[in-house]
């Protein structure tokens, strides 16, 4: 099921283009036997995290900010997302509020296995940044620069899922789980 999804971020990454010159985000990755998630905050409270794990046939991109309040658990949002100035992908978010310490957040699908969700990825491994808009207005931005780096990272981690190998030697990361930083 996943094994796909491994092929194809591999994939893609070699053939992608040099990112563009920005400041370098740091990434943490976290894995188990659930899955692994590479995380990065912003400067102005928005954080990424991208998820993965066994049986999923799409990565699952969590987008939080605790200036988000006034979500709605469980509701459906049209959001923008565009990296750089490469124009936007229109997508549907579906919000969560009760996550974690970052605050509420909208959460996206991208299956890597169709060409629109390969196009996806590559888009963000080679971007220096990522904006985020709904409903017409910005909502807020950061910077990506090694989204290769972070999309690697999940690769090799969900590698070592399914080789049932541990997925980092560290003690702390997203939810407790051990975690590096890349």
């Amino acid at each position: 099921m996943l094994k796909p999804l491994l092929a194809v971020s591999l994939l893609a990454l070699p053939f992608a283009a040099a990112p563009a010159q920005a400041p370098s985000a740091q990434w943490t990755v976290a894995g188990g036997e659930q899955g692994c998630a590479v995380h990065t905050p912003s400067g102005d409270g928005m954080v990424v995290s991208i998820l993965a794990g066994p049986g999923q046939e799409a990565l699952l991109f969590l987008i939080q900010n605790r200036a988000w309040s006034s979500l709605q658990d469980g509701g459906s949002y049209d959001i923008a997302v565009e990296f750089d100035d490469a124009g936007p992908w229109q997508l549907k978010a579906v919000a969560k509020t009760e996550i974690d310490q970052d605050g509420p957040g909208l959460m996206f699908a991208v299956p890597p296995g169709q060409k629109s969700g390969s196009d996806f990825i590559t888009e963000f491994v080679q971007a220096a940044g990522m904006k985020i808009d709904g409903q017409g207005q910005r909502m807020g931005s950061l910077q990506i620069g090694s989204g290769r780096s972070a999309m690697t990272a999940l690769a090799q981690c969900i590698g070592r899922v399914f080789a049932r190998q541990p997925a980092t030697e560290e003690p702390k990361g997203i939810g407790g789980a051990p975690a590096i930083t890349i």
